[in-house]
């Protein structure tokens, strides 16, 4: 691939905007009901007692947040109420917080050196989305100021912000979704680390682990990637069973339908003659986002303009994109957050073609493959 050496000026937009966003990142954090439960967890790991983790769960985040927010993330409804409560029942949330474990190491090792827990999350979050900032700068390479703007607008509206800014799995798992699909693309020879890093950070994406390693077997003929695609299989068994997951049903239940103080207790209201509605419902939320109506626009130009994509681009978007079906399939929630580093990839590949189509020399050859060089 033929890639220009990074200008002052551009190194001066990657890392002054880089700056920004971790800035506000940290200083607009928001406190949303899974902070709850994601501190629930990291006591709970610390070997605290029921009683004591509902103490120090709730008094973190009354020291953390306004009087009016505790009040709302406490008692807003049946459910947080019940949850709050109940150390039992704040107990019983753990399995579905658990499972993200990668996030949860990460927190450990910041409180560690003294940073509380709560912070902790909003850090690690904030960090993960401004290095996937810089990753996917440095992989499409603006050339003009401009493009600096409508780059960083991109990756506001694919939803990188707003998971910066929360605490959910979903920025960590962003980060490694793009970080494995961009070491397979360069042939390093630790891509295989990816695939058995992505259920650590979300225990779902383990399907995309499948993918890429399905990926790289096509292309390599190496049996090597079989045995990476049934560890990380085993990997995402593993956590589960540790984690006291509740399994595909209740999951199902919980989320789309009644969340419950006691998810193993709820009954299950719903059966697979219901599961058109969920896809239905799945793809109305969806729609509520901006990333589906972005990337959908996207690819309606690349069509339209004839952009050509090199043959490692267009792995990625097949890969993304039966990544995307196959989960939304599955476990059609609908929720924007789940598929940021899938959009941002998207986006990537599809700027690289449209740069090439008008500067041919700018990001390599449509017939050369995109490597890790892209970074450097």
């Amino acid at each position: 691939m033929v890639s220009h050496k990074m200008t002052k000026n551009n190194a001066l937009f990657l890392y002054g905007i880089a700056g920004l966003l971790l800035s506000y990142f940290l200083l607009k954090p928001i406190n949303n009901w899974d902070v709850i439960g994601y501190l629930a967890t990291f006591f709970w790991l610390e070997g605290f007692d029921a009683t004591q983790v509902h103490n120090l769960t709730y008094s973190s985040l009354q020291a953390s947040v306004s009087p009016e927010r505790f009040t709302m993330l406490s008692e807003a409804g049946t459910y947080h109420s019940a949850v709050h409560a109940d150390p039992q029942a704040l107990m019983a949330q753990v399995p579905f917080y658990a499972t993200r474990v990668l996030l949860l190491m990460m927190v450990q090792g910041l409180n560690a050196i003294g940073i509380e827990p709560i912070q902790a999350f909003h850090l690690v979050n904030a960090s993960a989305v401004t290095v996937l900032w810089v990753l996917m700068a440095r992989w499409v390479s603006p050339v003009h100021k401009s493009s600096w703007w409508w780059l960083l607008l991109l990756f506001a509206l694919a939803g990188a912000l707003s998971i910066g800014r929360t605490v959910t799995p979903d920025a960590t798992s962003a980060l490694v979704a793009f970080s494995s699909i961009m070491v397979c693309v360069s042939k390093h020879r630790l891509a295989w680390l990816g695939p058995l890093l992505l259920p650590l950070a979300r225990t779902d994406y383990v399907l995309l682990s499948g993918f890429i390693c399905l990926w790289q077997f096509w292309q390599s003929k190496q049996l090597k990637w079989i045995f990476v695609a049934g560890l990380s299989g085993v990997i995402m068994l593993v956590v589960n069973q540790w984690a006291g997951h509740y399994g595909y049903r209740i999951i199902m239940q919980f989320t789309l339908l009644d969340a419950a103080a006691f998810p193993s207790q709820m009954p299950i209201t719903w059966n697979f003659s219901d599961y058109p509605g969920f896809i239905w419902l799945g793809i109305r939320e969806l729609a509520s986002g901006t990333a589906i109506w972005l990337v959908v626009a996207a690819l309606i130009y690349a069509k339209v303009r004839q952009l050509r994509f090199s043959s490692d681009e267009k792995s990625i978007l097949c890969v993304v994109g039966l990544f995307f079906l196959m989960h939304f399939l599955v476990f059609p929630a609908g929720f924007q957050r789940f598929y940021v580093g899938c959009a941002l990839l998207v986006l990537g590949a599809i700027w690289r073609a449209h740069v090439r189509k008008i500067r041919p020399q700018s990001v390599g050859e449509p017939n050369k493959d995109a490597g890790w060089e892209a970074y450097k």
